[in-house]
């Protein structure tokens, strides 16, 4: 159903509650949260959080938690099998019945266990290929901007729009500006 991940995009802060801004590399953003689809689309994205959160707490503070019960319960034939659709996340996030992680790293895990987070975590390099791709279309979401913070979230969801429509239209990325995006 989806793949979901965060991303930090930098901001001018606000002077007071400037800490809450400075992310774990040190410098201030706001976390987006995006769920991408098997195409690179974002279907749901999240731009309210603060450098600081971590991705379970942006995750309980977004609309795609609080209307979880809306996502289908549906379930998907794939060469025989019924599969049962789910958001792919990493171990920061929890488990929950719509949402399967991978599991903590640890030195106990089993053989089983470690190929089990091998292959989920192959699986979301989808999301990270779309915020890069993002990242590479709208570079304005690399570099700080000088407008009022509070007009960053708008800013960036019309960036995921637009990445959305050009993602539709097959739009080609340079790989020079791939590689920019890192």
């Amino acid at each position: 159903m989806g793949l979901i991940d965060g991303t930090h995009i930098p901001v001018l802060p606000p002077g007071g509650g400037y800490k809450d801004f400075v992310n774990r590399k040190g410098w201030p953003s706001y976390v987006l949260q995006g769920v991408v689809d098997d195409t690179g689309c974002f279907w749901n994205i999240s731009c309210k959080m603060p450098g600081n959160a971590h991705d379970a707490t942006v995750l309980r503070q977004s609309e795609l938690f609080q209307k979880a019960h809306l996502l289908l319960k549906g379930v998907k034939n794939i060469q025989g099998e019924e599969v049962r659709l789910l958001v792919v996340g990493d171990p920061a996030y929890p488990l929950l019945d719509w949402l399967i992680k991978g599991y903590t790293n640890s030195p106990n895990l089993t053989p089983e266990q470690e190929s089990f987070n091998v292959y989920l975590s192959s699986l979301r390099v989808g999301v990270e290929m779309a915020f890069g791709k993002l990242k590479s279309r709208w570079r304005v979401l690399l570099k700080r901007s000088d407008f009022h913070f509070s007009f960053a979230p708008t800013m960036i969801a019309t960036c995921c729009a637009l990445h959305n429509f050009w993602e539709k239209q097959k739009d080609a990325i340079s790989t020079n500006w791939l590689e920019e995006s890192k």
